[in-house]
């Protein structure tokens, strides 16, 4: 259980470039590459105050994409499935900050992991333990 939550939340993988080669085949067919991400995960992705995409992901793949010579746009959707979507039709060119897994893998390419993000849970001492996801669901109060 704790392997299985490990490798679905805690291994948090930006796919800031597919790879520095397919980062430039991506820049020599398109002016600018489309980024795309969650706008539902600060403080790597969100809208701030304007609107606008920020976060830690969103300053890390401006600041590659200024050091490898070519222009982002980054285009945070309000899910992921929307933004899996959107990859699947080809409206934008990568996805940043999708959690790696063995499922995804086999149709997407990850770059390596910049980053590893841990998730805890923290609860009042005496409070019941919680031995699974589902039990922090709403339906099991």
């Amino acid at each position: 259980m704790k392997k299985n939550v490990f490798r679905h939340l805690v291994l948090i993988v930006l796919l800031l470039l597919l790879s520095a080669a397919g980062a430039f085949a991506v820049a020599n067919d398109h002016e600018t590459i489309i980024v795309g991400g969650n706008s539902a995960y600060p403080p790597y992705e969100f809208l701030d105050k304007d609107g606008k995409p920020a976060g830690f992901a969103v300053d890390l793949t401006r600041a590659i994409a200024d050091v490898m010579g070519f222009e982002v746009k980054i285009r945070l959707g309000s899910s992921w499935t929307e933004m899996r979507k959107a990859l699947e039709r080809e409206e934008i060119d990568i996805l940043q900050g999708i959690s790696h897994s063995e499922e995804r893998e086999r149709t997407l390419d990850f770059a390596p992991a910049h980053s590893f993000v841990s998730h805890s849970i923290f609860a009042r001492k005496g409070a019941a333990v919680v031995h699974s996801l589902d039990e922090l669901s709403p339906d099991n109060s």
